[in-house]
């Protein structure tokens, strides 16, 4: 039942929220404490149980505890032909055996009393180390940190606080969905608690303003939401405090951005301590460069339209390109905790590109949005009739194709996939 952790698209997951008009205004990597729990669960398994084996559950459960005896009622001449099959009903958990003495177990008498095998195996489940609920499955794929491991690898990772305490209610297995808490669907109940261990799990703290104007906060593990346990006040005290005003940095930022081109800068202080870096032109070369898998351009926008998604910034959480050694500004780095940065431009050139870019993305997006079976053409011919509509020259779209877009991307839009 391993989860395969999945691969978090940066951009692409900025670019939703823009979408739906909501504008991040926070977003970090964190902690999400987590209890990993090693029980011993009772399911009934697949296979029918054998006459043999009933018979020695009945035999046992009347008492009759020598293996000889049992032998005999059986039909074996040699108790130690049944040697195997009593190893492995102890196995399963439907024996004991204690001082040579063969007992029948709950579990025996559950399936004398079903007429299937009931068998006992060990599994190990994630239980919210805030409201003890059972972790879904689809987050287990992602990253596991001990209580040990921390300080090595917690960095400026947001560290979300778990209760001292913790209910195992949600053990009772009752009125849920097995399988998508990990638990197979034959389990009938949970027998016993081995053993705990305190963990956390990789997750991303976002934070948005939506379209009516508040902020909401959301807590994502391996892609999936947690759509429990948050505290959204708690939380959204706790982050606002802990930042740094990026603006107090003005002229830091003004420095950084002049390094790699960007002319007449303004920094502008916006909500939550963000900020706003306004240039009224940006060299070609730096727009090219690659950041998240995406050239630069992609990220630039305007706030003169904010309620026009393709207009707003795409906005980014550190600096975008590394700086030489020497003029390396390590206060910079170190106060950008989760804070957006927000690329804009005066250049309507530089503004219509990017919002070519981003239009052109998302064709990509929907594209992949389709289900598998549904999909009815290749990529590139449904790019190539979407392209089609934009209010776009296609000089000018195929320029931004052959000098804008990735090799991947270009590769799907010459190639074709399905």
């Amino acid at each position: 039942m391993n989860q395969k952790r999945k691969f978090i698209d940066y951009f692409e997951s900025v670019f939703e929220k823009n979408i739906h008009n909501e504008m991040i205004v926070y977003k970090k990597s964190s902690f999400y404490p987590c209890v990993q729990i090693e029980v011993i669960t009772v399911e009934k398994s697949r296979e029918d149980m054998g006459i043999l084996e009933m018979t020695i559950l009945k035999l046992i459960n009347l008492g009759i505890s020598d293996l000889t005896q049992i032998a005999k009622l059986t039909g074996f001449n040699k108790a130690d032909k049944l040697n195997a099959l009593i190893e492995e009903m102890i196995g399963y958990g439907m024996l004991e055996c204690n001082k040579n003495k063969l007992m029948i177990s709950s579990i025996g008498k559950e399936s004398i009393s079903c007429g299937h095998q009931m068998i006992a195996t060990r599994a190990s489940l994630l239980l919210c180390g805030i409201t003890g609920k059972l972790i879904p499955k689809a987050m287990y794929g992602a990253k596991r940190i001990e209580v040990s491991d921390l300080p090595s690898c917690i960095g400026f990772k947001y560290l979300i606080d778990e209760k001292p305490t913790i209910s195992l209610e949600s053990l009772n297995l009752k009125d849920i969905d097995k399988r998508k808490y990990n638990i197979k669907d034959e389990v009938a109940y949970i027998s016993e608690y081995i053993d705990y261990t305190q963990v956390f799990l990789e997750a991303d703290i976002t934070i948005y303003k939506t379209s009516q104007n508040s902020y909401q906060p959301e807590i994502t593990i391996n892609k999936d939401e947690v759509d429990w346990a948050i505290d959204s006040k708690q939380l959204l005290n706790e982050i606002s405090i802990d930042n740094t005003k990026l603006s107090d940095y003005s002229q830091n930022f003004k420095d950084y951005f002049s390094e790699f081109g960007f002319s007449d800068i303004e920094v502008i202080n916006k909500e939550f301590n963000c900020v706003e870096i306004i240039a009224s032109s940006i060299p070609e070369k730096t727009l090219k460069l690659d950041f998240n898998g995406h050239p630069l351009l992609a990220y630039i926008g305007n706030f003169s339209q904010q309620s026009n998604y393709e207009y707003m910034p795409i906005p980014i959480n550190r600096l975008p390109f590394p700086q030489k050694k020497k003029k390396k500004d390590k206060k910079l780095y170190m106060v950008i905790q989760g804070q957006m940065i927000y690329l804009s431009t005066t250049s309507n050139e530089i503004l219509q590109k990017a919002i070519l870019y981003r239009k052109l993305y998302e064709i990509k997006y929907d594209f992949y949005k389709i289900p598998y079976e549904e999909r009815n053409k290749k990529f590139s011919e449904y790019f190539y009739e979407k392209i089609h509509q934009l209010e776009f020259d296609m000089e000018t779209i195929q320029d931004l194709i052959d000098n804008y877009l990735s090799q991947r991307f270009k590769k799907m839009v010459y190639k074709g996939e399905n």
